[in-house]
This record gives C-alpha cells, sequence and structure tokens, in this order.
C-alpha cells in the first residue's frame, strides 16, 4: 500500500485535482462573501418589516377600540354622554381682528411675487 502511495502515478493525478479543488475553493469564496451580505441585508429589511407589522397592528386594534370610537363620534358627530355639559371655546376677539388686519395689509403685486420665490 505504501508502495501505492509513493507511486506518480497516483500522486501526480491527486496534486492536480487538490490544486484544481483549491481553485475551486479561491473563485467561490467571493461570491459566498457577496451572498453573506445579501442575506444580511435581506434579514435587516425583513427586520424592519416586522417591526412595521407589528406597529401596524397596534394601530388596528386603536382603531377599533371603544375610546376611539367614542372620541371620534365626539369629535365628528357631536357626541355626549347624557347628563354632561359640552363647552365650546371660540377664538378671542383681539385674535380675529389681528388676523383680519393681517389680510387687509396687501403687499404689491412685484412683493408678493419675491416672497414666493425667494422666501423673504
Amino acid at each position: 500500500m505504501n508502495k501505492l502511495f509513493q507511486s506518480p502515478l497516483l500522486t501526480v493525478p491527486l496534486i492536480l485535482i487538490m490544486g484544481f479543488l483549491l481553485l475551486q475553493i479561491i473563485k467561490i469564496n467571493p461570491e459566498k462573501s457577496d451572498l453573506d451580505k445579501k442575506v444580511a441585508n435581506l434579514e435587516g429589511q425583513i427586520s424592519k418589516q416586522e417591526q412595521l407589522l407589528q406597529e401596524l397592528e397596534k394601530e388596528a386594534d386603536y382603531y377599533q377600540s371603544d375610546s376611539y370610537k367614542e372620541r371620534q363620534a365626539r369629535i365628528r358627530l357631536n357626541y355626549k354622554k347624557p347628563g354632561e355639559k359640552v363647552i365650546l371655546v371660540y377664538d378671542s376677539p383681539v385674535d380675529v381682528e389681528k388676523q383680519a388686519s393681517k389680510s387687509e395689509e396687501a403687499l404689491p403685486f412685484w412683493r408678493n411675487w419675491l416672497e414666493y420665490l425667494f422666501g423673504e
């Protein structure tokens, strides 16, 4: 058996096969590292999407809750519970006068364009 391994007929092909395999490993290694990077990137995207899904599920649960429905009924439909008093708060007359005076102070046409274009 020792003579078989010392024979050049077996040693030369084995060295050639080992060299070929080594070249294939060297050739495949960069592709493997690129694929590893892509896998890591995709795993990061999966985790972001899972987090977004959890947030959306929380939001959907909130929208289906009774407190959200009651709040929207109060805002949009002027809902109030029996025995509850509603207080409305209006802008003060001073604020209304300030807004009216600002709209009355019309700027010249060219000044409006300057403010629009350059944000002055």
